[in-house]
């Protein structure tokens, strides 16, 4: 999911202070259902030059800092690959 998130926010760069407005205009909406200023921290932040850059490296670092995902244990091989590969170690 690394991909399309960074993919996504670099597409966005050029929106970032247009889309803080847009949190702006949409504040006394938003203020029924949210509480708090992470709000307004969030709108201040995309005002920013560098925002859309840190978050990109930041989701870069997460994923980077993350444990790999299990690995599918080994299968069983069945009869006949057994056989196959008892004939080729004969050859």
């Amino acid at each position: 999911m690394q991909t399309p998130a960074i993919a996504f926010l670099e597409m966005s760069r050029p929106l970032n202070r247009v889309a803080a407005q847009v949190l702006y205009f949409f504040h006394p909406v938003a203020s029924l259902a949210l509480t708090g200023d992470d709000y307004n921290r969030f709108a201040r932040f995309l005002e920013k030059s560098g925002s859309i850059e840190y978050l990109c490296r930041q989701i870069e670092d997460l994923a980077a800092d993350a444990p790999d995902s299990p690995k599918a244990a080994p299968q069983e091989q069945s009869a006949t690959e057994s056989d196959a590969a008892a004939v080729v170690a004969r050859e």
